[in-house]
């Protein structure tokens, strides 16, 4: 990649900086999930996600951790889940991962449609996913984003052609 961005698979070394993203408390905060974690519990998690999770990913910048992105694929829909590292928020790193990750997905499986599933509070997540040609939907307590892989490539198509 370019300026010294990498996407790469998780591993085992990740753990402990996983841990430590997923109990910010703005991470917790506009997760679906808010709960603190204790460590035994995360490892457990993390292990099962290792054995069985093939799409979990850390971007890099310059070979240091700025983020990381799951997703979980069911029915031929693939469930966004990622987050930045505290100190790396505001740099843009949010749409550099998902755009990475789209990429990724769509080269490896072009049938999957993806969604991201946003609180309403979470103002800098809504951005991201518009601003990358989400289509939005509206729920009680969230804003569901779709993007289906004949939409990415008819926009990535326009991008090149432009």
């Amino acid at each position: 990649m370019s300026d010294g961005l990498n996407l790469r698979p998780v591993n085992f070394d990740d753990r402990k900086i996983l841990f430590e993203w997923r109990n910010d408390s703005l991470t917790r905060k506009n997760s679906l999930h808010t709960e603190i974690v204790n460590w035994e519990k995360h490892c457990q998690w993390f292990e099962k996600i290792l054995d069985t999770h093939r799409l979990f990913f850390i971007l890099e910048d310059k070979y240091y951790p700025v983020g990381q992105v799951r997703i979980d694929i069911e029915n031929g829909v693939g469930t966004v889940n990622y987050s930045i590292a505290p100190d790396k928020r505001g740099f843009g790193y949010g749409k550099i991962i998902l755009q990475l990750c789209e990429n990724y997905l769509y080269e490896q499986q072009p049938s999957i449609s993806l969604r991201g599933i946003v609180k309403k509070d979470n103002i800098a997540s809504q951005k991201i996913f518009l601003s990358l040609n989400y289509a939005e939907k509206e729920d009680d307590n969230y804003f569901v984003y779709e993007k289906t892989a004949l939409s990415h490539y008819k926009i990535k198509n326009a991008i090149s052609r432009g």
